[in-house]
């Protein structure tokens, strides 16, 4: 990540709205999560990471399951973590940072790697943190249920968002929807994939879109030409009860190394 991308990233993560978007998020994604995590043999006793944890909602489940081991959660920046957890909180950057070889049972992502320019050097590198058979769980966002939508206004602004961060992080759609490949590529064994595609409207999924279409309002606007108070309706609507439509889908790879 280079500087002009940590910047752009950083800001996001210290904007105001940051903890409660990633609360939706969360929200709306874990119950998926943790049923992939039921097929994966957690033991009380492992040692997990997870990467890029957010609201640390993923992390606090790995502490559930590993009440006998030990849980580290990793981010850029940590304030949007909620009081009270009970897992390890790490500022680390994935990309520049490093841990032990083979010192991780369990090592989950969601969100992360489709983000970054450098993934397919970080990839390899998460992996070699996994002891022998451990387990490797990786979770990315893609915006096709959007890309098909009937709704021109909700697909035009819910694409800018997606149009927005590629410009500016590198973001790449094409990535998430390549899994498992980059696994298998790796040697991982026992790879599975899964997919899950939440409703927006009245729902969690439906509050993380709406306050990611107004976190990148102004950006939006520059390159659709929507006004911002045409994008706030939108994001209303959004968010709104009566309103059916699909967010982005959330792409589940896992396997063993």
């Amino acid at each position: 990540m280079n500087n002009t991308q940590s910047s752009y990233a950083r800001a996001i993560d210290f904007h105001p709205s940051e903890p409660e978007r990633l609360k939706f998020l969360a929200q709306s994604i874990d119950p998926y999560s943790y049923k992939i995590l039921e097929k994966i043999p957690v033991d009380k006793n492992w040692r997990c990471l997870d990467i890029g944890t957010g609201s640390g909602s993923f992390a606090e489940e790995l502490s559930r399951c590993c009440p006998d081991g030990e849980v580290i959660g990793t981010d850029l920046d940590l304030t949007n973590l909620p009081e009270g957890y009970s897992f390890r909180a790490i500022e680390h950057n994935v990309i520049t940072d490093t841990f032990e070889p083979e010192s991780f049972d369990l090592i989950h992502a969601r969100w992360l790697l489709c983000h970054l320019n450098e993934r397919e050097q970080v990839l390899p590198k998460i992996v070699s943190w996994l002891k022998p058979n451990g387990w490797i769980f990786i979770e990315e966002a893609h915006p096709f249920p959007i890309e098909s939508s009937q709704n021109h206004q909700y697909r035009q602004v819910a694409m800018g968002v997606w149009e927005v961060v590629a410009n500016a992080i590198g973001t790449s759609a094409d990535w998430g929807r390549s899994l498992p490949a980059p696994l298998t590529a790796l040697g991982m064994r026992n790879v599975r994939i899964d997919l899950c595609t939440p409703t927006v409207g009245d729902t969690a999924m439906g509050r993380f879109m709406a306050a990611t279409i107004r976190l990148f309002a102004k950006d939006i606007s520059a390159i659709k030409n929507n006004s911002l108070n045409e994008i706030e309706e939108i994001a209303k609507r959004v968010e709104s009860a009566g309103f059916y439509d699909f967010g982005y889908a959330n792409i589940s790879a896992w396997g063993q190394r």
